[in-house]
């Protein structure tokens, strides 16, 4: 027989779950390459403080083929992480400089002119709560992004987000 400490009680009772999913779909092109750095939530009501941020430090972080995330399937970025339960004002997928598609047959580089327009940032405004377990698939809306102007990709990421609350015990 086990038991618990009043101080193990006491510990979990502070932290709450979380796993973020990639989804993703493209009716426009045949290959969307991004280049996933991070996920971070914010935590705090001013976004323009960098300790606002709290990064999740994605699992599975570089290139990835959004046109092939069509008919249900997921890129799992955050799995299970254990966090102090806070009030999350935004979810944030941040991506890098590493960013193709492919229309045409002809490989297009993206351009991201400013650091803002690669990050996709969604309003969550939700409190989590000590031993639940929370989920958040963020839908990347692929040909709503990408802008093309001649020869000239633009990506201004655009996103939803849906948040799942799962029962620990």
């Amino acid at each position: 027989m086990t038991s618990c400490s009043n101080e193990a009680v006491n510990e979990t009772s502070t932290h709450t779950s979380i796993s973020v999913k990639l989804s993703s779909s493209s009716e426009l092109y045949s290959g969307v390459y991004l280049d996933v750095k991070d996920v971070q939530i914010q935590i705090d009501e001013d976004a323009s403080n960098s300790k606002s941020w709290m990064s999740l430090g994605a699992l599975n972080s570089g290139v990835y083929d959004f046109s092939d995330m069509n008919d249900g399937a997921e890129l799992i970025l955050v799995q299970d992480m254990v966090i102090p339960v806070s009030h999350v004002y935004s979810v944030k997928l941040v991506l890098g400089d590493d960013n193709a598609m492919v229309m045409n047959n002809i490989l297009y580089a993206i351009d991201t002119p400013e650091a803002t327009n690669k990050e996709s940032v969604n309003t969550v405004d939700r409190s989590l709560q000590a031993n639940k377990s929370y989920e958040f698939t963020l839908d990347f809306e692929v040909d709503k992004s990408i802008q093309m102007n001649g020869m000239d990709v633009i990506l201004t990421p655009k996103m939803n987000t849906e948040m799942r609350l799962y029962e620990l015990f």
